[in-house]
């Protein structure tokens, strides 16, 4: 997974693992060979995640089942998509179709927020004895990651919007979600991967409830995530 920080926490956002329904789309490489066109506007924002389903044949090089991220709004009924968050997918082929993507509905994304935390998480993959605290590292090579946030609700004006924040960050304590962010030239929004190019899939495990006591929702609110499965370290995503 190598070193997250070297990629800019610019407006992170968070995607529940629920999707929206189907919608159909098609490409013609004759009018522009990087939109993506549907027949009713699409809804979509810099950043969205969004996995394309092969009821045809998709264009090429489109492969089923891949997240992509939308990279801009090209206009109500078309945008584009990357990978990286710095190349645009050029289409070669138009595909047959019908052919539809489903994109990530719920999503929340970050603001007056610092990273408290960024990095692998050694102990996560070692055996340790109740008896001796004797620890034997299982794999070497793969670790967890973890992030963390202190999110600054306070400097949202309205008391009721800090409370709704939070009810809404609430919301994805103990659930599967993706996390996506600028790379680190700015140039666009992308979801975490690891080294062979897959999403991580983040839970968020730790909450600070103590917020609630505060009069006006004033401290300041910690939330934690780790990877939900153990991370290839060999190369830089």
């Amino acid at each position: 997974m190598g070193r997250t920080s070297l990629i800019q926490w610019e407006a992170p956002r968070f995607y529940k693992s629920s999707r929206a329904s189907a919608v159909v789309f098609t490409v013609n490489t004759s009018i522009d060979n990087q939109w993506v066109t549907t027949a009713s506007p699409h809804g979509l924002t810099v950043g969205d995640l969004v996995v394309f389903v092969e009821d045809g044949g998709l264009p090429a090089p489109l492969v089923a089942g891949t997240i992509y991220s939308v990279f801009e709004n090209a206009s109500t009924n078309n945008f584009t998509i990357t990978l990286n968050g710095a190349d645009i997918v050029t289409f070669t082929t138009n595909g047959s179709a019908p052919n539809e993507y489903e994109n990530y509905s719920v999503s929340t994304i970050l603001t007056n927020f610092i990273v408290t935390a960024d990095n692998a998480i050694n102990r996560a993959f070692w055996h340790e004895s109740i008896i001796n605290n004797h620890r034997e590292i299982v794999n070497a090579d793969k670790m967890h990651w973890q992030l963390e946030f202190r999110l600054q609700l306070f400097k949202t004006a309205s008391v009721s919007t800090r409370r709704a924040n939070f009810d809404e960050l609430f919301g994805y304590l103990y659930s599967d979600v993706f996390v996506s962010r600028f790379n680190e030239d700015g140039v666009g929004s992308v979801v975490i991967r690891d080294s062979l190019g897959v999403p991580v899939t983040f839970v968020m495990d730790s909450f600070e409830t103590s917020f609630l006591t505060q009069a006006n929702y004033e401290d300041i609110l910690t939330i934690g995530l780790k990877s939900k499965d153990p991370i290839d370290l060999s190369e830089t995503f």
